[in-house]
């Protein structure tokens, strides 16, 4: 068991945790949650 105060060096990717997701997982639309729109955006500049 790892300690989650342990920083894990980038040279060895095998100790990596990595995340199972279901097949039917969609990552969600970020822009629908914050509301940044690149139209938006380049107006305000």
């Amino acid at each position: 068991m790892r300690d989650p105060d342990e920083m894990i060096p980038w040279d060895d990717p095998g100790d990596v945790p990595v995340a199972t997701l279901p097949i039917g997982f969609r990552m969600p639309d970020i822009e629908r949650y914050t509301g940044v729109d690149v139209s938006y955006s380049s107006q305000t500049l």
